[in-house]
């Protein structure tokens, strides 16, 4: 009677796990299909997962695909923001979790020897237990959820219903990501045949404007300076269209390869950009190579890139110190050219996304498509291109220009 009672007890049990695990699936699934935004979702599910298990905090932690360091995906609203913090792989609890693929309860973290307590340091929160689980995205291990702190700790029977959060939470940001790269697709495909359309009307009104640059040119040949600058905006509007035609396609750009000055390109992009920056009261400093440095490129595209790259850091600044440096020197690969601000800087989330078409960080008027043809443009050029930003001090990006091309 008495093992009769016991097997009716661990039945019931079973069943009612099985209920809960049920009520997460139904619960996750309601909001999977209430939401359209990624981080939102999450946050949701994350704070869903907190108060299911009554705990303090929880978390979704990803490894980032190309330097293999983990990072915080996103956070539920209680948790602390943890956008700059980034661990190396299989660092702390969590790391050997992602690392092995299998789940972890540690209900003392301090006797734990994989206990990471470098974050807890950073944000003030004190780690005492946690249930940590993988997330598995395409059959590979891609990230962890973890909950942590709870009174009396975790256990074994949880971890069920943690990976059940978990997988429905992968699900949610491959189906997030495929759908974007199919609204790039689209949005792609929309812009190169708006692009087609723009280089064809522009064609003609270039034409129109050389030609009478050209004519001003001949009857006011005191005046023949300022003619020549109608013709060369007039060419860069035109190599403009061009280049956002060659993005939107999705091909290289087609660019025309001769030794160029740095020291040149740089005084002629401080140039162009000088007027904006007296008007936002702001002050350029170029600080121009000590040697004569020519590198093998297309002047008109590296031109771009340099004049977005420094209008970009001119609106960044914010009140204060309002200062942006353009730095050029020599290096062994050939020249370095550094543009430093003293703006808002940029978070961990958005270096992540600088350089995708159409994200923009609010910028009145912005495309989302100036950071994206500025790669694109340093990539046909086999040129590097580094990010490195502070919040709230600024951001500097360094562009290294290879001669690839010297002595051919």
């Amino acid at each position: 009677m008495t093992q009769r009672l016991r097997s009716q007890e661990q039945l019931k049990r079973q069943v009612a796990r099985r209920e809960a695990e049920i009520d997460v699936l139904l619960e996750i699934n309601r909001r999977l299909r209430s939401h359209f935004e990624l981080r939102g979702l999450l946050r949701d599910v994350l704070n869903y997962t907190r108060r299911l298990l009554d705990a303090e905090a929880s978390s979704i932690v990803l490894r980032d695909e190309e330097t293999g360091e983990l990072f915080f995906h996103e956070t539920d609203d209680d948790g602390t923001r943890l956008d700059e913090i980034r661990l190396a792989p299989g660092q702390g609890i969590v790391g050997q979790v992602i690392k092995t693929g299998n789940h972890r309860i540690v209900n003392d973290t301090k006797s734990d020897p994989d206990f990471f307590d470098g974050v807890d340091q950073v944000t003030g929160f004190q780690t005492r237990n946690l249930i940590c689980v993988p997330l598995l995205m395409e059959g590979q291990t891609a990230g962890a959820l973890e909950v942590l702190n709870r009174d009396g700790g975790f256990e074994e029977d949880e971890v069920r219903l943690v990976e059940i959060i978990s997988s429905q939470a992968a699900m949610a940001i491959e189906y997030v990501k495929a759908n974007e790269n199919r609204l790039e697709r689209e949005r792609m495909a929309l812009l190169g045949n708006m692009a087609a359309s723009i280089v064809h009307d522009l064609r003609n009104s270039m034409s129109v404007i050389h030609g009478y640059s050209d004519l001003l040119a001949l009857k006011a040949p005191d005046h023949k300076d300022l003619t020549q600058v109608i013709a060369g905006e007039a060419r860069k509007l035109s190599a403009f269209c061009h280049e956002l035609l060659d993005f939107a396609r999705g091909g290289q750009a087609s660019m025309v390869l001769a030794p160029v000055d740095v020291r040149q390109i740089m005084e002629e992009s401080a140039s162009s950009i000088e007027d904006r920056f007296n008007k936002h009261e702001a002050e350029l400093m170029v600080t121009y190579p000590k040697e004569n440095l020519s590198i093998h490129m297309d002047a008109m595209r590296m031109g771009r890139v340099l004049m977005n790259l420094l209008g970009n850091a001119l609106d960044a600044l914010e009140g204060g110190l309002r200062k942006v440096e353009m730095i050029g020197k020599s290096c062994e690969e050939g020249a370095l050219i550094i543009i430093r601000d003293t703006g808002r800087g940029m978070s961990q989330e958005v270096m992540s996304r600088l350089f995708e078409p159409f994200f923009t960080m609010g910028k009145p008027g912005g495309t989302g498509l100036g950071m994206a043809i500025v790669k694109n443009i340093m990539d046909c050029h086999g040129f590097e291109l580094q990010v490195e930003s502070t919040p709230g001090k600024g951001s500097q990006f360094t562009l290294t220009l290879r001669d690839e091309h010297a002595g051919n």
